[in-house]
């Protein structure tokens, strides 16, 4: 454009020179034309990218105006912002959609703070629920808004691994301390029962449910309390029963018979009870041993014997197999009386007719000229003769009441008959004796 200016210049020049018709020679013009600055903005045309506008030029100061305002072939370079989308109109951007530009576009904000642009309650600030989303865009879940409980498979009301959750839904407890979150009969608190298993979680496996067990070594029934076992159930070789005083020797518990052995056979604390006899020293061996010399024994063995009948073990000539003597002042017998019974009633027999007379003794042994009868005759009615009424009164009064019979037998055995009917004839000499002899 400049130049068609110049052009046009000298053209009108060389029309006036011909006004005269006469024709002047062209004269050289020499001197040189400044660059023309139209947009007075002091950048020449050349320098200049826009001379028409005079806030474009070389070192302007980059506007965001849609012009290259300091001719560095950029435009808005430095000058334009960042803008973000706002989807959700919460006033926070979404920092996956940027684009620049000098001022806001519609439904765009300068932050990319947004965590998630499709949810309006969902931005920096917003209030944290609990609902498995950071809804303040810190980074971080739930945050203090959570509880934490325990993973419950076994769904028995206790879990084990802790974890946070907004409620306690299915699978998960408030209490912890499960020591086996696979069986629903082990918790806390569960009642103890005899499995070998740890059932109510203490630490301790069926505590005070097992029972005790004893060694049974001589398999009588009854064990040793010494070798005591806990189990569920008995293991082998073992007893519940306990009271085995021997239990290596199958004879011995609390249900064998009593022996006498010396050994405590019926594990009652005593040995030979009730089977031991009391034995009585024999010291003077005549079959018949002393009371004083009583002890227990399982049996008689010398120099005992099984009665304490000898008054004087120390004499072999006397015990309650002994005769009595008659003139000795010694109990011979040992029936607590001296001489008794050993005086006998013998008849003076002068003719010799086998018959005794009125004339009697008493003695140890029949004398000669004497004998055991005492001439007594049977009556044929049974009753004593007519001499009945010399006899005393009082002896027979006496013999009455006692029984005459018996007692007459008692004194004279070899003249008496059995027959009870039969009554025998007494002098009373011989009477009067057996009075006096106390019979």
């Amino acid at each position: 454009m400049r130049a068609t200016s110049c052009f046009t210049l000298i053209a009108l020049l060389t029309a006036c020179g011909d006004k005269d018709g006469a024709t002047d020679l062209p004269v050289e013009d020499t001197a040189v034309e400044a660059p023309a600055d139209a947009d007075g903005d002091g950048a020449t045309a050349d320098l200049d990218c826009d001379d028409d506008d005079a806030s474009v030029f070389p070192g302007a100061a980059e506007a965001c105006d849609g012009l290259d305002n300091n001719c560095d072939g950029q435009t808005d370079e430095g000058a334009l912002s960042t803008f973000y989308a706002d989807a959700d109109a919460d006033s926070y951007g979404d920092p996956a959609a940027s684009t620049q530009a000098c001022v806001a576009p519609a439904g765009a904000v300068q932050n990319a703070q947004d965590c998630d642009d499709a949810d309006a309650e969902v931005f920096p600030g917003a209030k944290e629920t609990c609902d498995e989303r950071d809804n303040d865009c810190d980074g971080k879940t739930d945050e203090s808004v959570t509880q934490t409980f325990y993973v419950d498979e076994d769904l028995d009301g206790y879990g084990d691994a802790a974890v946070l959750a907004c409620a306690l839904t299915d699978g998960l407890a408030t209490v912890r301390g499960d020591c086996d979150d696979n069986n629903g009969a082990r918790y806390p608190g569960a009642t103890e029962i005899c499995d070998e298993l740890d059932n109510d979680c203490d630490g301790i496996a069926d505590e005070l449910v097992e029972s005790p067990f004893y060694r049974d070594s001589d398999h009588d029934g009854h064990g040793d309390a010494d070798e005591v076992a806990w189990a569920c159930a008995a293991p082998a070789g073992s007893v519940t029963l306990s009271d085995d005083c021997d239990d290596g020797n199958l004879n011995i518990s609390p249900t064998a018979t009593e022996r006498c052995d010396a050994v405590d056979n019926d594990c009652d604390g005593l040995t030979d009870e009730d089977v031991m006899i009391t034995v009585y020293a024999d010291a003077d061996d005549d079959g018949h041993g002393a009371a004083a010399g009583a002890t227990l024994a399982c049996a008689v063995s010398d120099g005992f014997t099984a009665t304490a009948t000898d008054c004087d073990d120390a004499d072999a000539t006397i015990s309650p197999d002994a005769t009595e003597g008659c003139t000795d002042g010694v109990d011979n017998d040992c029936d607590g009386a001296t001489d008794e019974g050993a005086l006998s009633v013998y008849y003076l027999d002068a003719d010799a007719d086998g018959h005794g007379g009125d004339t009697t003794v008493l003695d140890c042994a029949l004398l000669d000229g004497y004998h055991r009868g005492d001439g007594l005759r049977r009556h044929r009615r049974g009753h004593l003769p007519r001499r009945r009424r010399d006899l005393p009164r009082q002896p027979r009064q006496r013999l009455r009441r006692r029984g005459r019979r018996e007692r007459l037998r008692a004194a004279y055995p070899h003249r008496v008959h059995r027959d009870h009917h039969l009554r025998v004839r007494l002098r009373p000499q011989v009477l009067v004796s057996r009075v006096r002899l106390g019979v």
